[in-house]
């Protein structure tokens, strides 16, 4: 099940077997020609080779960017886990948290931290706050970057958007609810 809201500029969904790939592969104008900073693969920190760097990738401090991608195709869909489309091209400040890990989910709290009457009480609490202080942190980098969009594929296996573009957000609640319905 796609779960999806709204938090202050940014429309966001979460799903629980989505995939950035699907997302790039259906609505490639997410990214197209826009500056794109790469902050997480899934091995190791992202690291432009010379052939990414002769097409226009730079390595920043664990992190690369790309001033305009041409193409979606352009990003390697396999090993990438997070992806913030910017506004602008200037080189931007890498962020010191990652967020696509089972520690972020950008639903409410109370949808997104499981319950069952057996569980510690002050556990669960303790895993809302947490959770509180995570979204804050995230939409305060998305802020920071001047971000547009993000693109996340959590350990879980958990897809996370986010955009400031309603049209764009509409497009991609269509095309991956229409993919978890087949």
């Amino acid at each position: 099940m796609i779960d999806h809201g709204r938090h202050d500029e940014f429309h966001w969904l979460w799903a629980p077997n989505g995939s950035a790939a699907t997302l790039l592969l259906a609505c490639p104008g997410v990214v197209r020609r826009h500056p794109v900073l790469v902050t997480d693969y899934h091995e190791a920190p992202p690291s432009p080779g010379p052939e990414d760097r002769a097409r226009g990738w730079r390595g920043l401090k664990g992190a690369a960017f790309h001033p305009c991608l041409p193409e979606a195709e352009d990003l390697i869909w396999e090993d990438v886990c997070e992806v913030y489309v910017l506004r602008e091209d200037s080189e931007p400040k890498v962020p010191s948290s990652s967020f696509n890990d089972t520690l972020f989910d950008p639903r409410d709290p109370e949808a997104a931290v499981p319950f069952a009457e057996t569980w510690d009480r002050r556990g669960i609490e303790q895993r809302r706050q947490e959770l509180l202080a995570r979204q804050s942190e995230f939409w305060g980098v998305m802020r920071e970057l001047r971000a547009d969009s993000y693109l996340g594929v959590g350990n879980a296996s958990a897809f996370t958007f986010a955009t400031r573009q309603r049209d764009q957000f509409d497009t991609v609640l269509k095309v991956l609810t229409s993919k978890a319905s087949l």
